[in-house]
């Protein structure tokens, strides 16, 4: 989503010259969290200038139209009770700060009252840094806050913790870099309006102290169940039970981020024998920040072995070089 801090932030306008005048930050990763363990990259920023297209900064479709920053997701609400900090990505100072919105999923109704009081952010803190850069952290969890406004904060320190604040689907953290006013990818040192595909020019120097990976599926969770997976319990942590000997049907479900059109997605289960009871293939038909799925078959008089049931889901993606690539996610339940 693409959210608003109105906070009274009067951005600073842009020369837009095509380099920063200053030496660029070196931003810290925004979440004490491990990409591709208990976070993942679910949205990058859009760098497509015009409107209703969108493109990532490798002209690729893990973004939306506007949106302005890099959305770093968890698990699910569970994560939330966890907390999962937030870190300060450079050395700065706490220019605005708002806390006290719930954090909850929205119904339409409910979003267009938010939009109206300018609050898409959610709970958010606003850090100004040195040479006009700002950063701004959205989502954050009510009464998780750890810093208040005027606070000198340290590079990597716990500034918050992630929520389902404002206008969220999904429990994560949006992060938007600004310089003089103007959002700036952290993947490339461009400003977003200068477009995608930076490979040998003065704007292409990433932000970040160290590398972050994007080229992963985030294929995040799954399992082994005998009941029909309800998604929207998922999201809040409430996984399906595991299958037992009695189940009367064995269906698999996996859930990923940043579905692309194209992606090719096989689903099978396979007896303790080896026998496949279930092979599942479709083909992605939209770009989408979570895709659910599961496949399985009735079981009317229980499972019929003892043993270890496994279940596979892959998605294969050929890139815009034409590199193949795969990613596995594998669960596995022992019936006794």
């Amino acid at each position: 989503m693409r959210p608003v801090l109105l906070l009274s932030i009067l951005l600073l306008s842009s020369t837009s010259s095509p380099a920063f005048a200053a030496d660029p930050p070196r931003l810290r990763f925004p979440a004490d969290c491990s990409l591709g363990e208990n976070c993942w990259l679910m949205n990058l920023p859009d760098t497509e200038p015009e409107k209703d297209k969108a493109r990532d900064y490798a002209c690729g479709t893990q973004t939306y139209d506007g949106h302005d920053g890099t959305d770093i997701a968890i698990r699910d609400q569970a994560e939330i009770a966890r907390g999962i900090p937030v870190l300060a990505a450079q050395a700065g100072t706490v220019s605005r700060l708002r806390d006290g919105v719930d954090d909850k999923f929205s119904n339409l109704s409910e979003q267009a009252t938010i939009r109206k009081a300018g609050r898409e952010c959610g709970n958010g803190i606003l850090i100004e840094h040195d040479a006009n850069w700002t950063t701004q952290y959205c989502h954050l969890r009510k009464g998780g806050m750890k810093v208040k406004q005027g606070d000198k904060v340290s590079a990597g320190q716990p500034i918050a913790e992630i929520g389902l604040s404002g206008i969220s689907d999904h429990p994560h953290l949006h992060l938007t870099v600004r310089h003089k006013g103007e959002s700036v990818d952290p993947f490339t040192g461009a400003e977003l309006k200068s477009g995608c595909g930076h490979k040998s020019n003065s704007l292409a120097s990433p932000l970040w102290a160290e590398r972050v990976e994007t080229s992963g599926f985030n294929l995040y969770d799954g399992g082994l169940t005998g009941e029909t997976p309800d998604f929207g319990q998922v999201s809040q942590g409430r996984t399906p039970p595991e299958a037992g000997y009695k189940s009367n049907q064995l269906l698999f479900w996996f859930v990923y981020f940043a579905a692309q059109k194209g992606d090719r997605i096989d689903l099978s289960i396979t007896s303790p024998s080896g026998r496949i009871l279930a092979d599942y293939q479709t083909v992605q038909p939209e770009n989408k920040a979570r895709q659910y799925l599961y496949t399985g078959q009735k079981m009317p008089k229980g499972l019929p072995e003892k043993g270890v049931y496994r279940g596979e889901a892959r998605v294969t993606r050929i890139n815009m070089k034409g590199e193949t690539r795969t990613e596995t996610l594998r669960r596995e339940v022992e019936v006794k």
